[in-house]
């Protein structure tokens, strides 16, 4: 079977090895997601449509980065709960508004905001998780909220160009142009996630561990593209995007389009290009040795 090298090693079951004190974070940043209450939002027009993918979590990969990096940094990880609340929500706005985008049928194996609540509801949805995960980042400070906002900018920019990625024919060959739309939309926010208790704690580890989130960010999407391609789902799944039933540019279309013998090879390689570049940093910092879990875990 094609691939069937690459599709055995992504469906190995791994499991983050992570500290206890990140587990009982994930726990309660978990907790404090599903325990939002409806006069939060004033109204349950507002709320329900808000709430509906939280009730559904996803992997929580940000909130992780943010309590491991606590625990590199020698922080208390139960410090940041809200802070880690407040990126998760982020996120989660970010799938609303992208769902909508893309006509998605499917997200963490249900029927995504706009075609439950309709696609206005979603929209406003969307904006009430950014203005909730704002209020939630403020306790931590300006400097935080500047960060989180910062990351919420890129993460619309990412869109507007994935948007261009997807509208021309042209644009669907440059690589170069899909890297810097998985930089803004998903590597962003995993980059302001490693490091963002680094800026709070006015660290100078700040800038390695901003480094090492983007390269995971960037690794991330990549794989995600190829077990799109590959029609390997996890245990949320959302619609699956293989070219054989979408459109959608993706680092395989793009390779394809450039005339790339084995597309899902190269990007393999490309991922693990990431990786090597996020390990090389990991090791100059010398006591990360906890964020290598996120590494193996992602690595094809």
């Amino acid at each position: 079977m094609l691939h069937e090298e690459i599709i055995s090693q992504i469906k190995v079951e791994r499991e983050l090895k992570i500290p206890t004190s990140v587990k009982r974070g994930l726990v309660l940043t978990e907790d404090k997601l599903r325990s939002l209450a409806k006069e939060e939002f004033l109204n349950e027009e507002l709320y329900e449509p808000a709430t509906h993918l939280l009730k559904r979590p996803g992997k929580l990969i940000r909130p992780g980065l943010i309590f491991t990096t606590a625990e590199v940094l020698g922080e208390d990880p139960e410090d940041f709960i809200d802070l880690a609340a407040g990126i998760e929500l982020l996120h989660t706005a970010s799938l609303v508004h992208d769902d909508i985008l893309d006509k998605d049928s499917m997200r963490r194996g249900v029927e995504p905001v706009h075609m439950k609540f309709g696609e206005s509801s979603a929209i406003l949805a969307g904006d009430a998780l950014i203005a909730k995960a704002i209020s939630l980042a403020s306790r931590y400070g300006e400097r935080i909220i500047k960060r989180a906002a910062e990351a919420a900018m890129a993460m619309c920019a990412g869109e507007v160009l994935d948007v261009k990625l997807q509208s021309a024919p042209g644009p669907q060959s440059d690589l170069s142009l899909y890297l810097k739309v998985a930089e803004l939309k998903t590597a962003s926010l995993m980059a302001v996630s490693s490091s963002i208790v680094a800026d709070y704690v006015k660290s100078r580890k700040r800038d390695p561990l901003y480094d090492i989130g983007l390269n995971i960010g960037m690794s991330f999407q990549i794989k995600d593209d190829i077990m799109n391609y590959l029609g390997i789902t996890d245990k949320a799944p959302k619609s699956v995007k293989s070219d054989a039933n979408n459109n959608r540019p993706s680092v395989i279309s793009v390779f394809k389009n450039n005339g790339r013998e084995d597309p899902v090879r190269t990007a393999a390689k490309l991922n693990n290009f990431y990786l090597d570049r996020a390990n090389e940093l990991l090791v100059s910092l010398g006591n990360a040795d906890s964020l290598l879990q996120y590494l193996d875990f992602l690595r094809i």
